[in-house]
């Protein structure tokens, strides 16, 4: 610590940790930040400096100052406030401009050559000893006659502008003293003395006394606003509670009438100009909303059975279950499989949620509702069923900056209660690698910096079972729940890789990668899932927030996710998992949908739905919808017969006839369901636009299974239409440019720019142009698992490409030409 000090008589300054101290005689005065833009000012006269921090409750975060302490003087600077205090010990406070906010008051001699020499001998900062060891004090500061003063509390009196007004500093049945003023020369005031007294806001003088106390304390913010000063206020004192929602509204009191008639005529009033009262209850999603069973169940909607206070607790101190990427999939999807076994009294503890991607989704969509969510299921009929989940028990942000977050991550992974982490972080969320096999920037900074600093989701995960060895080698499940094929060998190998650059780094030892690589320690089960979970209805907001329940509307994060406190969804859902579980698990098989089986079956399972029912579907017509001027998915197969035709060609024609039957589920009768209930279901409300979001990560995986199989059987794939179509579609649907010419912006996915680029000659309209672009792409194995042109589809999809660019109502034009057989060979 170096300290400044400088001598002039008995008086002396000096700076210690970010505080200004001046002493003279008995006396000892600090002045120190005290939140942004704020200081605090502290004088005792005891021998010991008082340590209470009274009303300034709430921690804040260290400040470093500037202090500049001259011959004569010594000034510090916070933001937009300083203070400088002379040798003879006068104070006077500054805003950012220079302009004085408070200047104390003192007539004395003590410095014979400033206009405020006098005799009267009045200090500004009056010590008056006490029989018994305590001081009477008074704080005097010279009066700005034009100043309007505001606050103060509740007192029985008519004035607002406080100024002129002497104040008792006590509380008493009908007085609630607080004393804290707001000026209207941009200042706010602390008296940060909890004693008995008195303030006078004088046209000459400002006194503040307090009639028995140990040493004077006050805090002073400047601001720009009455709302920043409030809020500087609040970040020092704490934020009031916000009034239960049952508190709220326009009251009636029943002593104010006289006759039943009387009230029921107010009443009648009220509802006939729609204004509301107390009776009309507002719901709010958090743990004290729900609180209140009658309304939410008057409005049709089910309210968790079981103590979530409770499930919340015992997850946050034993927690079982982790999940990485708490979007809409999870939240309505596995949240709802473990509100489930909560119902049932199967599981005894919620899941601890982790983002490791997009943070605003923590600040926006959990901590506001308590980590509530709202499940709201849509039926084929337009009828739905609205439960409130309780299972999420605790959000965390993954992010190794914030050092609470962090530290609280690396707790969860080490306890030994942990039993699995599942993942729905999309198929990109477990690539290391760029298409040309170089490393992502985020993932060589993650190699390159080590555990400590890991971003993206794979080094976190990575850095956390770092933690967990280091705590005893616990076992562990690490459950990918994405649509990829083999999704937890992608997991496996992305947590190795990362595992073993860090070994070649220094930054782990060879018996931490034998700890990852052992899957009888760490297991990575493979698992299945489907369930059509389309972004969130602004119409179905709408729709809640008429039934009552507040702030339901979507919200879009800077980092363009779309999410909102409900989530939307079919009632069908299906997850094939894997049954290894090193540690343990809960009664999985008993959630809704869930099915326990070896790895062999998940697999045929995930090839049944990810590479021939459902999701190839979506990715073969998804974005061929969005280049025929198509919003919904539903609408798009309800209304036109060839986009129907495609995605039924898709599934029973193509994919059906090479597709392995897992047994536990028939993949007849899988699709039969797609087409008959699931897709028709218009009442979803799924865009094409988000089925072809990110779809360079799944072209490969969707389609390539099969075509493989195609040639593994036929020695070409050469037979496939829709396939193929759907690939030229995707290309197509690339260009931004509609079937009418029109522009439209592509759905986030990490190769945009890439394709882009690589079509960028490519003009709509004008087929000349498309002459050697499509090669790189469709012979880009780690986009396709395979290199398209040696399947015998190279040359068909290029052809398909050529004849959609061809101008206005192309590509209708050319999925009806293949669709219905017109020269398909």
């Amino acid at each position: 610590m170096e300290i400044f000090w400088k001598k002039d008589s008995v008086f002396d300054y000096d700076e210690e940790n970010g505080i200004l101290k001046y002493h003279y005689d008995a006396e000892e005065v600090w002045i120190q930040p005290w939140g942004a833009n704020s200081l605090r000012v502290r004088a005792t006269k005891m021998s010991e400096f008082p340590v209470e921090n009274w009303a300034l409750s709430v921690d804040v975060e260290k400040i470093a100052p500037e202090v500049d302490i001259q011959e004569g003087y010594a000034v510090i600077r916070n933001g937009r406030i300083s203070a400088k205090i002379t040798k003879y010990g006068k104070m006077t406070i500054y805003n950012q401009k220079g302009e004085i906010l408070l200047d104390e008051y003192l007539r004395n001699r003590k410095d014979k050559t400033v206009d405020y020499c006098s005799a009267l001998d009045i200090d500004a900062r009056e010590f008056k000893p006490i029989i018994g060891g305590d001081y009477q004090l008074t704080m005097r500061f010279v009066s700005n006659p034009n100043e309007k003063i505001y606050g103060m509390g509740q007192y029985q009196q008519p004035y607002l502008n406080l100024k002129g007004t002497d104040l008792e500093l006590a509380q008493r049945n009908s007085q609630a003293s607080v004393p804290f003023a707001v000026s209207s020369l941009g200042y706010g005031f602390l008296w940060n003395n909890p004693a008995v007294g008195r303030v006078v806001f004088g046209k000459n003088i400002t006194s503040w006394e307090a009639f028995s106390t140990k040493a004077l304390d006050y805090w002073i913010t400047a601001g720009d606003t009455p709302a920043q000063i409030e809020e500087a206020y609040a970040s020092v004192s704490g934020t009031v509670p916000m009034m239960p929602d049952y508190a709220m509204g326009f009251w009636q009191c029943k002593l104010r009438y006289q006759t039943q008639e009387e009230l029921l005529n107010v009443a009648r009033e009220y509802k006939k100009r729609n204004l509301p009262i107390s009776g009309g209850y507002k719901m709010k999603l958090t743990i004290d909303g729900i609180s209140n069973h009658e309304s939410w169940e008057k409005a049709g909607i089910m309210l968790p059975g079981y103590d979530v206070t409770a499930v919340s607790e015992k997850a946050k101190k034993e927690p079982q279950w982790v999940h990485f990427g708490i979007g809409n999939i999870f939240r309505i999807f596995i949240g709802g499989i473990a509100d489930g076994l909560l119902e049932q009294g199967v599981m005894d503890r919620g899941i601890t949620c982790v983002e490791t991607f997009d943070y605003d989704v923590v600040d926006k969509i959990y901590e506001p509702y308590d980590n509530l969510g709202l499940s709201v299921i849509l039926y084929g009929d337009g009828t739905r069923e609205c439960k409130v989940l309780g299972s999420l028990a605790e959000a965390i942000k993954a992010q190794a900056c914030d050092t609470v977050q962090w530290k609280r991550l690396k707790e969860i992974f080490a306890s030994p209660s942990l039993q699995l982490v599942s993942f729905t972080i999309t198929e990109k969320g477990y690539a290391l690698q760029k298409a040309d096999g170089t490393w992502f920037p985020f993932v060589e900074a993650d190699i390159q910096n080590g555990p400590e600093k890991a971003v993206g989701a794979m080094a976190i995960l990575t850095a956390m079972l770092y933690e967990r060895y280091k705590a005893g080698k616990y076992p562990l499940a690490l459950v990918s729940m994405d649509n990829c094929s083999q999704n937890g060998a992608i997991l496996r190998k992305s947590v190795l890789t990362m595992a073993e650059e860090w070994k070649k780094a220094g930054f782990v030892d060879h018996d931490f990668l034998a700890y990852v690589s052992d899957e009888k320690t760490v297991a990575f089960p493979w698992t299945m899932i489907d369930k059509i979970t389309p972004r969130p209805s602004e119409k179905i907001a709408e729709d809640l927030e008429k039934l009552g329940v507040e702030n339901m509307q979507p919200v879009i994060t800077e980092k363009k996710t779309y999410i909102a406190p409900f989530v939307n969804a079919e009632k069908p859902q299906y997850l094939v998992i894997e049954d290894h579980f090193p540690n343990g698990r809960p009664a999985l098989e008993k959630g809704f949908g869930v099915y326990m089986a070896d790895r062999e079956t998940v697999n045929l399972s995930e090839r049944m739905k990810v590479t021939v029912c459902l999701n190839p579907v979506h990715s073969a017509t998804g974005p061929l919808g969005v280049a025929l001027g198509y919003d919904l998915f539903a609408h798009m197969l309800n209304t036109d017969a060839d986009m129907m035709k495609m995605a039924r060609m898709v599934a029973y024609d193509e994919g059906l006839p090479v597709v392995p039957d897992p047994k536990i589920l028939s993949p007849q009768e899988f699709v039969d369901e797609l087409f008959n209930d699931r897709f028709p279901n218009e009442y979803l409300g799924d865009t094409n636009l988000r089925l072809a979001v990110d779809v360079s990560q799944m072209v490969g995986i969707r389609f390539g299974e099969t075509i493989k199989a195609y040639v593994e059987k036929y020695g070409t794939a050469s037979s496939l239409t829709a396939i193929p179509l759907g690939i030229a579609g995707w290309l197509r649907y690339m260009l931004a440019v509609d079937d009418e010419g029109k522009q439209y912006e592509l759905a986030p996915d990490p190769m945009n720019e890439e394709i882009q680029e690589q079509l960028k000659d490519i003009v709509v309209g004008q087929p000349e142009t498309f002459k050697n672009q499509l090669k790189p792409i469709l012979s880009n194995k780690r986009i396709f698992f395979v290199d398209i042109y040696t399947t015998g589809l190279g040359e068909k999809i290029e052809t398909m490409f050529r004849e959609m660019i061809a101008g206005a109502g192309a590509v209708k034009a050319t999925v009806h030409k293949y669709v219905s057989g017109e020269n398909c060979q």
